[in-house]
């Protein structure tokens, strides 16, 4: 055979072998893929390397001033690799006596020596060093013999993972709200979850004997990208001022559960917002009655029945209506006033005043219960967006009822207008009328409700979200004038008249509704709502509150003695503790005035330290004329400013004391022998030395 028909044929038979081999594994995939294919991709998931998700770290809830409302507190689970790739049998012989030493001393009393030993002979991979430790317990385990080497040589595995915690515990729990794994995440921590929870990392991780994965190396890993910051309008004092007075209440009248909601009558920002129910072991936050509770809201909506009929153009406030003593009949159906007043004529504007059912209730059938009118009514209702949502930030708000008029489908009836003119037949949660009322108070203008103000990061705001005009006028100027005249007719003259302060004046209106009706319970079995809804300062509103305390078995049960006196006890706090409430004497928080020579204070003196303290707390612009570099300084007024000179006490002279307070004028005669008779209080008016025998020497202070 010739050269080339030798190369030809191992050319043949490699290409032969090639397509042999390459039709085997070809074949062979085939097989797996069709055959096998399930069984391998079982197996895939059980792999013994790969990644896994890491858990970023939680953004912070803040308050309005920064105060940590809710945070997430790192917590580490240490364990040891006993098998660790660069832990030698040399390395660990080493190190094992002061490990075992540090451990059953600082960590766990059977973490020693001879543990170590046997769980290394055991191969164990996972050995559990402590739970839940926190940084520092961390940091001084890192610093352990052998653990100070890192995981690949020392073992260590740190699992960090973090807790949830709110500082103030109950303060506004509802409204902060939580997530857990098997619930639906509610409160603020529901609707900001994804701002809040940032991005998850991936470790590489390896599974070893019994199940465990733990991680491979210290820098295998993608970091987690923690979660953003949000700023809450919540105000701590405040909130803590208004869940204390809802509480109290709660006991006093042993009431089932209750809300109470601040908000900035100028913003819609929410300063507090409290939400309590009574359990086994006292009143706790465990629904959002403020937001998700929908009910019949009684004599709060009267404001909103008189309204309409200023807007329709149909009453005065001066115009007379028939009480007929309490009582009333609308077809076949009698109405009573919860009072027995024994009034006949009187003005509307009185009747609001003392909450007359009957009053309101007449006056809107006399205007709207002719044919057609109530639609008219019902206009006015939603064009005060009493028929729509606030929108609040929060899940769960309960959607508002306002039935359409003359509906057969919501049940109206020929009895719905009276009785709907007084706050039934109608559903609105808490929130809801204190944001109408919020506008009245707000001069028309209907603000949302919100939460959130701005979202951060590392203290940097990436977006702040502006308050939100929902509608810029709910009714014309002279109704809204005149709403607000019926409302502190209430605290003037009605049913609110207990709420008057010297200190400040509010507006508002009580409300007393009966939640068991259709159940026509009798005696002691009714049921009721007592709530309060109003603003303060009357002439220069602030804030709004509403607060409704539901079915109230003890001392009471009508609005204004249940639920009015914790808005006086929110206001009273407010007026007591928050400065926006009292005016600067400087004007302005801000701004420190240049002092007119009248308004400085009066020869001082005193311990120079002293006085150099008081003046640079309190930014006076002092003159310094230091000479003689004296301990001891009288201050007196000079042009705009005041001036600061040495006051020497000289050897062998008389000091001189005045100006001083008395406890320095005593130090310094005292210490120079001389016996001192004190008359009057304050400052060293005059001093003046008694001459005795040589061997008595007394000064007579006078102080004013």
């Amino acid at each position: 055979m010739n050269i080339r028909n030798e190369v030809l044929l191992r050319t043949y038979l490699t290409t032969a072998a090639f397509a042999v081999v390459a039709l085997v594994i070809f074949f062979r995939a085939f097989y797996i893929n069709v055959f096998e294919g399930d069984k391998w991709r079982e197996k895939r998931k059980h792999q013994y390397v790969k990644y896994m998700e890491m858990p970023a770290d939680r953004g912070n809830i803040l308050a309005a001033d920064g105060t940590l409302l809710a945070t997430s507190l790192p917590l580490f689970d240490i364990r040891m690799d006993l098998q660790s790739g660069g832990m030698t049998k040399a390395l660990f012989n080493k190190h094992v006596d002061s490990l075992g030493y540090y451990l059953s001393k600082y960590v766990d009393p059977r973490l020693t020596k001879s543990l170590l030993k046997k769980e290394r002979n055991a191969k164990n991979r996972y050995l559990l060093i402590e739970k839940s430790a926190d940084y520092a317990e961390l940091k001084r385990i890192k610093s352990f013999p052998l653990f100070r080497l890192g995981q690949n040589k020392g073992g260590l595995i740190v699992e960090a993972r973090s807790r949830r915690e709110m500082p103030f515990r109950q303060l506004a729990f509802r409204t902060i709200g939580s997530t857990r794994a098997t619930i639906k995440p509610i409160g603020l921590e529901g609707t900001y979850d994804k701002v809040l929870a940032g991005e998850s990392g991936k470790k590489l991780m390896q599974k070893v004997p019994g199940n465990v994965w733990i991680p491979v190396g210290d820098l295998s890993e993608i970091k987690p990208k923690s979660g953003d910051d949000i700023v809450t309008t919540l105000d701590v004092n405040l909130q803590d001022i208004t869940q204390d007075a809802l509480e109290k209440a709660l006991i006093h009248h042993d009431a089932d559960n209750g809300t109470a909601i601040v908000m900035d009558v100028k913003t819609g920002a929410i300063k507090a917002m409290a939400n309590l129910s009574k359990g086994a072991d006292g009143y706790w936050e465990d629904y959002n009655y403020a937001i998700g509770a929908s009910t019949e809201p009684g004599s709060t909506f009267k404001l909103a029945t008189l309204m309409a009929l200023l807007e329709d153009g149909y009453i005065q406030l001066s115009d007379t209506v028939n009480l007929n003593k309490g009582h009333a009949t609308f077809h076949n159906s009698e109405m009573k006033d919860s009072e027995h007043h024994g009034i006949g004529n009187t003005t509307i504007q009185h009747a609001f005043e003392i909450s007359s059912n009957v009053g309101i209730a007449k006056t809107a059938v006399k205007y709207y219960g002719k044919e057609g009118k109530a639609t008219e009514f019902i206009a006015r209702l939603r064009q005060f967006r009493l028929d729509q949502k606030t929108g609040i930030e929060l899940e769960g708000e309960g959607k508002p009822f306002i039935k359409d008029a003359y509906s057969q489908k919501q049940n109206w009836s020929a009895t719905t207008l009276p009785w709907m003119a007084h706050g039934y037949e109608s559903q609105l949660t808490p929130l809801q009328m204190l944001t109408f009322y919020a506008a009245v108070a707000n001069g028309g203008k209907m603000m949302k409700p919100y939460l959130v103000s701005e979202i951060q990061r590392t203290g940097e705001t990436l977006r702040k979200i502006q308050p939100t005009v929902l509608k810029e006028h709910i009714a014309s100027d002279k109704t809204i004038r005149l709403a607000r005249q019926l409302l502190e007719g209430v605290v003037l003259n009605g049913t609110a008249k207990r709420l008057q302060s010297t200190k400040y004046t509010c507006a508002g209106k009580t409300g007393t509704a009966r939640i068991d009706y259709y159940t026509k319970q009798s005696g002691g079995g009714k049921k009721f709502q007592a709530s309060f809804c109003g603003y303060f300062p009357a002439d220069n509103p602030v804030y709004a509150v509403i607060v409704l305390i539901n079915n109230p078995k003890q001392n009471g049960y009508y609005g204004g003695a249940v639920a009015g006196p914790v808005f006086k006890a929110i206001a009273d706090n407010c007026f007591a503790t928050l400065d926006q409430f009292h005016p600067y004497l400087n004007g302005s928080k801000d701004t420190i005035p240049v002092l007119a020579a009248t308004d400085l204070p009066v020869l001082n003196a005193g311990y120079r330290k002293d006085l150099d303290y008081i003046f640079h707390h309190l930014g006076l612009k002092v003159n310094y004329t230091t000479t003689t570099g004296s301990e001891w300084a009288a201050v007196a007024p000079d042009s705009n400013r005041l001036k600061m000179q040495d006051r020497p006490i000289q050897k062998g002279e008389i000091p001189n004391v005045l100006g001083m307070g008395l406890r320095d004028a005593l130090f310094v005669l005292e210490n120079r022998g001389y016996q001192v008779l004190v008359h009057g209080a304050g400052r060293v008016k005059s001093q003046n030395l008694v001459t005795g025998n040589s061997s008595t020497r007394r000064i007579d202070l006078v102080l004013d």
